[in-house]
C-alpha cells in the first residue's frame, strides 16, 4: 500500500495530514480490502480541503469501483 501527495497540494505540514487522513482510512477499512494487489493512492489537487469522512467515502468508493472489496 502506498500514498503519494505532491507538493502541489501544499506545503509538508498539509501533505502530511492528507497522508495521515488516507493511511487511516484505509487502516480502518483494511479487512474489507482484497490482499490480492498492491495499491498506490495518488492525492488530486483539492484533497486538502476534505474533512476525513468525505476522504474515506472516496477511498471507499474507488476501491468498490476497482471491486477490490471483499
Amino acid at each position: 500500500m502506498g500514498f503519494s501527495v505532491s507538493n502541489k497540494i501544499g506545503k509538508s505540514t498539509v501533505r502530511n495530514k492528507v497522508k495521515r487522513r488516507l493511511r487511516e482510512a484505509v487502516r480502518l477499512n483494511f479487512d474489507k480490502i482484497k490482499s490480492t494487489h498492491n495499491l498506490i493512492f495518488v492525492a488530486k489537487d483539492g484533497i486538502e480541503n476534505l474533512c476525513y469522512k468525505d476522504i474515506e467515502s472516496e477511498v471507499l468508493f474507488l476501491l468498490k469501483k476497482a471491486d477490490l472489496i471483499v
